[in-house]
């Protein structure tokens, strides 16, 4: 079979159908150039009264229990997309790592230098999560 070139035009054309308008991207949440200055971005504060945006979050008819990516923690998103208790994370930024002194070893946190078990060096104000766990 010939093999067909997809030229850079014809790749537009075919994503040109999932672009979003300047008010979509607004309602969404999209940060945008500020109208005053080049440097600066403005966001659309979040409506919670309306619809997620995403259609594969509104299929979930049940709360679902995710995992912190930042400090383990298991915790609960309802299905009005909230959060069933708010807290905090407290988590450390960096990564364990093991520090040399001579000749003895210990691992730390890269952020703080603090030992593994330590409480978190930063704090959040939700959990984050990568997706459904």
């Amino acid at each position: 079979s010939a093999s067909t070139i997809l030229t850079i035009d014809t790749f537009y054309e075919g994503l040109r159908p999932y672009l979003l308008s300047e008010d979509q991207l607004r309602q969404n949440g999209y940060p945008l150039p500020h109208e005053s200055s080049p440097f600066v971005a403005q966001i659309e504060e979040y409506d919670s009264s309306r619809k997620p945006p995403n259609p594969v979050a509104s299929l979930c008819d049940t709360d679902t229990e995710h995992t912190c990516v930042r400090c383990g923690k298991r915790f609960i998103i309802t299905t009005e997309h909230r959060y069933a208790v708010q807290e905090d994370c407290n988590y450390h930024e960096g990564r364990l790592w093991t520090k040399r002194d001579g000749s003895s070893t210990a691992k730390v946190y890269s952020c703080c230098q603090s030992p593994p078990g330590s409480s978190g060096c930063q704090v959040g104000k939700y959990h984050v999560t990568a997706g459904t766990r």
